[in-house]
């Protein structure tokens, strides 16, 4: 008589160790479901980052030799940052497509520094440029900003100690 109490007491134990197994299974599919999403995001950010840092390169090389259009005051990152997307894709900012990647930048002239020399005649005028990144699937833009020197012909004398520097980036950094 005994025996008969044991067996329905061990059926129930399993069926509580079986739903403990379950909900632990379900918890660990939940999480590796999670895991991959957030990879899956974390690799779109860095193909764009990459995307972004190699356009600004070529920014940098190509506003050297030409002055550039899509030149806006002098403003915050974080300002720039709080901008629409309807903003940053109107006339005011200049645009590049290249495949997945979408571009828009704009240009703030920072000014000459006369005891920032970059040749024999030649001083530095400071430009910065803020490149906003994105691709179809991203959640959130990328956003880098530059600081570059470029030479231009100038006989301003300098109040100063006059220094040599490297014309192209100054100061680099993501938003």
């Amino acid at each position: 008589m005994l025996m008969k109490h044991n067996q329905g007491f061990v059926l129930v134990s399993m069926l509580i160790i079986v739903q403990i197994l379950a909900l632990l299974g379900w918890y660990v599919m939940v999480n590796s479901l999670l895991m991959l999403k957030i990879s899956g995001k974390m690799l779109i950010h860095h193909d764009v980052f990459v995307a972004a840092e190699s356009e600004l390169r070529q920014l940098e090389f190509q506003f050297q030799t030409i002055t550039p259009t899509c030149s806006v005051p002098v403003t915050t990152l974080s300002d720039l940052r709080e901008r629409t997307l309807e903003w940053w894709e109107s006339s005011v900012s200049c645009q590049n497509n290249n495949g997945n990647f979408n571009f828009q930048y704009v240009i703030e002239i920072l000014g000459k520094n006369p005891c920032h020399l970059l040749q024999k005649d030649s001083i530095a005028e400071y430009i910065r440029i803020t490149l906003r990144a994105d691709q179809q699937d991203m959640d959130s833009p990328v956003y880098l900003q530059s600081t570059i020197a470029k030479p231009v012909l100038d006989t301003t004398v300098c109040a100063d100690i006059p220094q040599y520097i490297l014309a192209g980036r100054q100061s680099w950094k993501e938003g």
